[in-house]
């Protein structure tokens, strides 16, 4: 007979859109917001990713290459992928509010349109990335 723990981290975390998704439906099912930006250094910008699941909530910063090197990983598993904003040149660096504010915005519609395609709540990689796997509960 399996154990109930057992269970709960063999099930595949489901992802919902932030207007769907309500904590009573529990640790099985999570949500994200890219709720901001920080610029660091005036060289790069980290987005500011709040997850919640279940009861619990946490932030991920990831840097746009963060992004770029997910979308090329799952590109190698075959994955058919929404496509994310174009990076900006070295010499032609934008961290204007502006621009960030609506990179930020592409970033987080990219994720969830990713989310939803099938399978992805499986991926290891995405895990990772947003920090489902840290407290090993999947």
């Amino acid at each position: 007979m399996i154990e109930h723990s057992t269970m709960l981290k063999q099930t595949v975390p489901t992802f919902l859109k932030p207007a769907v998704w309500s904590s009573r439906y529990g640790d099985n099912f999570y949500t994200l917001a890219i709720t901001g930006f920080v610029v660091q250094d005036a060289t790069f910008a980290e987005y500011t990713i709040q997850v919640k699941c279940g009861s619990d909530t946490w932030i991920v910063n990831r840097r746009f290459r963060e992004f770029v090197d997910l979308w090329n990983e799952l590109h190698c598993l075959g994955s058919r992928l929404p496509e994310l904003p174009a990076k900006s040149f070295l010499c032609f660096r934008d961290l204007s509010h502006d621009y960030l504010s609506e990179r930020r915005r592409a970033l987080e519609e990219c994720l969830w349109d990713l989310l939803q395609l099938s399978s992805m709540g499986e991926i290891d990689a995405i895990k990772s990335f947003l920090d489902l796997i840290k407290d090993d509960r999947y």
